[in-house]
């Protein structure tokens, strides 16, 4: 049976990258999400269990649940809900392992100032430097 070609195996072609304004908001709508609610366990944890490791759990665990989002979903809360999604160069999701190394690139990217970040605004597939470091695209579904 002849293998059936997708048009998603060529990014040049089909996939609408997203650019540096909507991933800046839905990083906005993740620290709403996410991140507000965290610190606030973590820091209710510490003072009433008093035990100062919660919170540094707390943060781990932040760090897990985002490396799966993004691996198995395609995304965080708020790239999910502004209709946005992490792909491979053939349109599927990344996968767990890509997703931590994509992480790691991330915290690469903001450790330059932000620069890696800002690669968004001059790349043409819109890749900030954790994209490149994953080999990974996001795009608008």
């Amino acid at each position: 049976m002849p293998r059936k070609s997708t048009k998603l195996q060529n990014p040049d072609v089909d996939f609408r990258y997203a650019g540096f304004w909507i991933r800046f908001i839905a990083t906005i709508l993740d620290i709403l999400i996410i991140w507000l609610p965290a610190v606030l366990i973590g820091i209710l944890l510490t003072f009433f269990v008093r035990i100062e490791i919660l919170s540094s759990l707390v943060f781990i665990l932040v760090i897990i649940l985002y490396i799966y989002l993004d691996g198995k979903y395609g995304g965080t809360p708020g790239k999910l809900i502004l209709g946005l999604k992490i792909v491979n160069s053939e349109g599927k999701y990344i996968g767990i392992p890509t997703a931590a190394l994509r992480y790691i690139g991330k915290v690469l990217s903001s450790m330059i100032i932000g620069i890696g970040h800002l690669f968004i605004v001059w790349e043409p597939k819109k890749q900030a430097l954790h994209d490149k470091v994953a080999n990974s695209y996001v795009i608008r579904k």
